[in-house]
């Protein structure tokens, strides 16, 4: 009797892990969009196509500041499903801060909160600052 015990447990375990696996595989993952401060908007209806045409919405991961020659140049990383609860990080550069900002807060409010909490983290360099925004 406890083989069998074992073997249903085994079993419904790889069920389940099949299903998740079939439920992940079957969420479409929109690409990173690159964008200028100001265009985030514009990148986040890009990349909520993929997951529209499932039935779902664009998440924001992440923003990193990306390094270029052109000046300001951001990477913004998406997903289709439920906003993260512990927030997403984002390097910037100091200059670029309030135009980020306002473009989070818009995003926040599109997704339901009040706006973004913002919290500040140990710079990655002299130019790069960085922190974890939170849609409240």
């Amino acid at each position: 009797m406890h083989h069998a015990q074992i073997a249903a447990g085994l079993m419904l375990t790889g069920l389940l892990l099949g299903g998740l696996a079939q439920a992940n595989a079957a969420e479409p993952t929109p690409e990173p969009r690159t964008f200028r401060p100001g265009e985030l908007g514009a990148r986040l209806a890009e990349a909520a196509e993929p997951c529209r045409a499932s039935g779902g919405d664009a998440v924001l991961l992440g923003i990193e500041r990306v390094s270029s020659p052109e000046g300001s140049i951001y990477r913004a990383r998406f997903a289709c499903g439920a906003p993260p609860q512990a927030g997403f990080p984002v390097t910037y550069e100091a200059r670029d801060f309030s135009h980020i900002r306002t473009e989070v807060e818009t995003y926040c409010q599109g997704k339901g909160s009040r706006g973004a909490r913002f919290t500040s983290e140990p710079a990655a360099s002299t130019t790069v600052l960085r922190g974890t925004f939170v849609c409240e």
